[in-house]
Order: structure tokens, then sequence, then C-alpha cells
């Protein structure tokens, strides 16, 4: 063969090589459209709809839009997708970016779990921990960072519709792992969700912090209870560890606290403690979990405006729950302050009085609700008292003893109360008398409609061999 030929020869089949490239280099994106990313998403759950690639080169492609969803449906669109790679690193199964822009999102949450619109959750199952096995790894791919702007996701719940725009970072570390942040924005906020996975047990711990948040617009988002008024921001911290398959979640704690707090039920105004020169201590309340179903809690700094005021301190206890319902047991230090003409009271009081209460609650699913409030006993004697003025005449007794019991539907309230004093004193300009005992004692009932109320009640007074009915009231 001389020398003419085998260049003939050379050149034939270097055109021809460059033909074929071309014709793949031209095919090449509708295969992918049509063949390769259909599979891929069948493989994983993924209902294929659309996907068109707009350009392909040696260190990237481009597609868009992407439509995911079943039944023409359209539960995931995508305005457009960048992955970056290196020829190199095709070869070796490793893409070093996906980027992701316009992604909207389809997800609801009922009594059967989440449900993402386009996805077969029940293929997303976590990587086995099985031995490494010496067969190929088949189409998996490593991605080494996914980056995702401009998203929306849309949640339907029971009690509505949320739309949240998010963006996402996602990072795969050398060992395996996943680091992540993930912000949101739900009505206008910003919250942070950082988290780490771990691909080889398919567990990780996320964390939550959000500033400023506004109450208000959280409790229109959740539809709080009628007739309720929130205000103020919050400062929110939050934690967990987290297991796939079977999930469950554990280290669980929460943190809040706000200056600026506040609530208003019918007559009843919550807010956070201010002093006498109207500057504001925080409240604050922690959450944390000591076991799979209970959980430790902390708080304080909180008052209660009604017609008189109430101060709580501290509170501290726990809570449980179960599959039928949710169990709580707290100790709450509070304290009525010094107060003088509360809302046309005929009576002042002229120092504080510290309390110290029990309180017992059960919500049952499905059931409605239970609450118990139980003085702690303690402090019977004149040290820790009573003292009350009403013009001339000065009023002095032991620290009450109160009970409690309230259960009902939302805010639907019956209940039970009573309250009795011991080692009463009044001093007047006529004289002074002693009582043994006073017992206050009563119905409670509230509608469904709203914070108004029904209480109707009595009293009787004990001295020193007589018992006197003082008389029974009731007010709407």
């Amino acid at each position: 063969m001389n020398l003419k030929k085998v260049f003939t020869i050379l050149f034939a089949a270097a055109f021809v090589f460059v033909v074929a490239l071309v014709v793949l280099w031209q095919l090449l994106p509708g295969f992918l459209e049509t063949r390769i990313l259909p599979g891929l998403a069948m493989q994983n759950g993924i209902g294929w709809q659309k996907g068109r690639i707009r350009h392909i080169g040696l260190t990237g492609f481009e597609a868009g839009p992407v439509i995911i969803g079943r039944d023409n449906t359209s539960g995931i669109t995508v305005d457009s997708v960048y992955v970056d790679y290196t020829p190199w690193g095709l070869f070796q199964k490793r893409i070093n970016r996906i980027t992701i822009s316009g992604l909207n999102l389809h997800m609801s949450v009922n009594d059967d779990g989440i449900a993402i619109s386009g996805i077969d959750l029940a293929k997303q199952t976590p990587p086995s921990v099985k031995a490494p096995s010496r067969e190929p790894a088949g189409s998996s791919v490593a991605v080494h960072r996914l980056q995702i702007n401009q998203a929306i996701l849309n949640l339907d719940w029971e009690n509505g519709h949320l739309r949240t725009p998010f963006d996402l970072t996602a990072r795969l570390t050398p060992i395996g792992e996943i680091d992540a942040m993930l912000a949101l924005y739900p009505c206008g906020q910003k919250m942070l969700v950082s988290g780490r996975w771990s691909q080889k047990d398919a567990s990780g711990h996320v964390s939550l912090t959000a500033h400023s948040l506004s109450v208000k617009k959280m409790a229109a988002l959740l539809k709080a209870v009628p007739g309720l008024a929130v205000g103020g921001n919050v400062d929110l911290q939050a934690g967990a560890s987290i297991q796939m398959s079977p999930f469950k979640f554990s280290d669980l704690s929460m943190s809040l606290s706000s200056a600026s707090f506040s609530a208003v039920y019918g007559d009843l105004e919550v807010a956070a403690v201010q002093d006498a020169d109207n500057n504001s201590t925080p409240f604050h309340l922690q959450l944390l979990q000591v076991d799979p179903r209970r959980f430790n809690m902390k708080g304080g700094n909180l008052m209660a405006l009604s017609r008189v005021p109430l101060v709580l301190d501290d509170l501290e206890g726990e809570f449980t729950y179960d599959s039928q319902a949710i169990h709580a047991a707290l100790q709450v230090k509070s304290r009525l302050p010094t107060f003088s003409g509360a809302s046309g009271l005929p009576f002042t009081l002229q120092k504080d009085l510290k309390l110290v209460t029990g309180i017992s609650a059960q919500y049952a699913f499905n059931k409605g609700w239970q609450f118990d409030v139980t003085d702690v006993p303690g402090g019977t004697s004149l040290e820790a008292s009573v003292g009350l003025a009403a013009g001339d005449v000065q009023v002095v007794a032991a620290k009450p003893v109160y009970v409690l019991n309230l259960n009902g539907q939302g805010t639907a309230v019956k209940g039970t109360f009573s309250v009795a004093s011991t080692g009463i004193r009044v001093d007047s300009p006529s004289g002074s008398v002693d009582a043994l005992k006073l017992t206050v004692q009563g119905d409670i009932e509230t509608g469904a409609s709203g914070p108004s109320s029904l209480l109707r009640g009595s009293a009787v007074l004990q001295m020193s061999g007589i018992t006197a009915e003082i008389g029974e009231a009731g007010s709407d």
C-alpha cells in the first residue's frame, strides 16, 4: 500500500468521524430529551412530561422549560436548568454544578403524609447500607453542588394554601454527606434552614433560624382562633436530628423570645413584661426533647392584663404525647403586682402577691381539651398574705388556695372554680374583726362563637361560731 492510499484512507476515516460527530452532536439534544432524561425520571418515580435541551457543549448544557407531572398535570415546572461539567468528570460520572432557576413545586400535606405532585415518593428509598458491590453503579451520577434560585413552594393542607418563595444551596462533601442552606420567605419574612444529611445511613440534622418574625402575619397564615388578635415580632431558633426509614426525629430543641409580643382576646391582653419606665423584658420560651415522646419546657416574663394585672415570672415543666392525646404538667411562678383603682374595682392591692401554681392540661385529638389549675401548698401564714384596702378599711388574709377546672371543644368552655382564704383580719376605724375562712366558688361557661362568657358564683364567710352565705351572683 503506497503512502497516497494511506493518506486517502486516513482522510476518509477522519471525514467520516467528523461527520458522525456533527450528526451525533445534532442528534444528542433530542436523544437526551426523548430517551435519557425520561428514562432516568421513570427509574426514580418522576412523572416526566417535557424537557427541551437549549444548548450542549463540552463543559455543560442548558435545558428548559422542564415540566414534570402525571395525568397531564404540571406538578413541577422549571424555567431553566444549567449543568456544569468537564469531559473527564463526565467519564467519572461526576457533575460539578447544577443550577436551577424558576422552579415551581407543588406539595400537599394530609393524613397519609407528604405528597409531591409529579414524584412518586415510594420510589425515593434511601440508599442501602449493605456492603458495597463490585458491580458498576449504573446510571448514578455524583453532583458536587446544587443551586436553586427564584423558586416557589406551593403547599396545600387542610386549612388552606401557602405560597412561599425560596432559594437553596447544597454541596456534596468528600465523605459523602450533603450540606444544605435553605432560605424561605413566607409572607415576605426570611427564615434560614441549614442541615447536613448522610447518604450512607439516611440521617441528618437540621436547624432553623428566624429574626424579627411577625407574629401577626404567621397567625393570619395559620388561621388562628377567631377573635384572637396578636402582634409583635419574635426571634426563633430550632433544631432536630432526623432519621428516615422509619421516619423519626430526636434531640428536638426550640427557643423563642420577644420584647414586643402581644395578644388580645376579648377583655384579656397578654404581652411581654414592662417595668415602671415602660421598658419591656423579653418574653422567652424554651422546649427540649428528652425522650421520643417527652419534652421539657421553660419560660417566663409574660404579663396578663385584664381588670387586674398578672405577671408570669417563670414556668417550668414537661409535656408528653401519644396516639390519643397531648399531656402537660407545669409549675408556674407568678404574682399580682400592687394596683389601685384597677378598672373601677373598689379596692387596692397594697403589696405584690406571689403565687405558685400547678397546671395540668390535656388535649385529646378530635375529643377536646381539659385544663386544671391548682394552688401549690405553702405560705398559709400572714407573712405570705394579701393586703387589700377600700377607703379606711384594711383587709389582710393568708395567700389564697384556688382551683380551676375547665374542659371544652375549641373556644367553647365549661368549668368550675373555687378560691378560699384563711386567717382574715379586717381593720376599720370602728374596730377589728377576725374571720376563719372566706370561700368563693362558681361556674364558668363560654360560647363557641367568641370570647363572651357566663360566670355564676357564690361566697361563704366563716367566723367563730358563724357561717354566712354572702350571696349568689352571675354575669354575662
